[in-house]
């Protein structure tokens, strides 16, 4: 390089680490070594007449090059509703699915609340569902962990599943589309599916 940095010539070293370069004008220069993960080396100024040669040796040392950041974004996959199909469900058929980012949004502290947030569902006291889409409305079916409660005589959701934070995901199916392993005698006025964080059994 000259002695302003201007490269005028370069080579790449052999396997060796040898290089060889041929300067063409008299003058004053810099030599400069760079290698990806090391840090650059330099030396000089030389005067070069045209007859001169110079024999260098120049070492460099490692150094981590400074990279951009990188940020990776990705959506938390359950396992549980991953096995259960949950995932596939949701991207292939028609029905309401809350995710566990939709719960946590919602805020509400018990699963009854949670659902009744849902604009098509009703629940009552009693902890019946109903599907608020049919005028007189009739009860849904509710299943746990891929367990039907609604059969239990006076089993209320609540009472089942404490908190809406053990919730990971639910289905609401309104139509003939609720997969065949959820239909059940309330399948015409609907469906709904709750998944837990937690092994849970429904007694009467």
């Amino acid at each position: 390089m000259t002695t302003d940095s201007t490269v005028i010539s370069y080579q790449t070293t052999d396997g060796d680490g040898k290089f060889y370069l041929n300067v063409k004008k008299e003058g004053e220069y810099l030599v400069g070594v760079r290698k990806m993960d090391y840090s650059s080396n330099f030396a000089g100024p030389f005067n070069f007449d045209k007859q001169d040669t110079l024999k260098l040796e120049m070492r460099v040392l490692s150094a981590p090059q400074t990279m951009d950041a990188i940020v990776v974004e990705g959506k938390k996959i359950f396992k549980k509703l991953e096995i259960e199909g949950f995932y596939s469900r949701q991207n292939s058929r028609p029905a309401n699915f809350l995710t566990r980012e939709d719960i946590y949004r919602d805020g509400s502290i018990l699963p009854s609340t949670l659902l009744n947030s849902i604009p098509t569902i009703n629940v009552y006291d009693n902890g019946i569902f109903s599907n608020r889409s049919i005028k007189y409305g009739c009860q849904m079916a509710i299943y746990v962990d891929g367990m039907e409660i609604s059969g239990f005589s006076g089993v209320k959701v609540d009472q089942v599943v404490p908190r809406s934070d053990d919730i990971i995901g639910i289905e609401v199916y309104h139509s003939l589309n609720t997969p065949v392993r959820f239909r059940s005698t309330s399948d015409g006025c609907g469906v709904v599916v709750i998944w837990t964080n937690q092994n849970i059994v429904a007694s009467n």
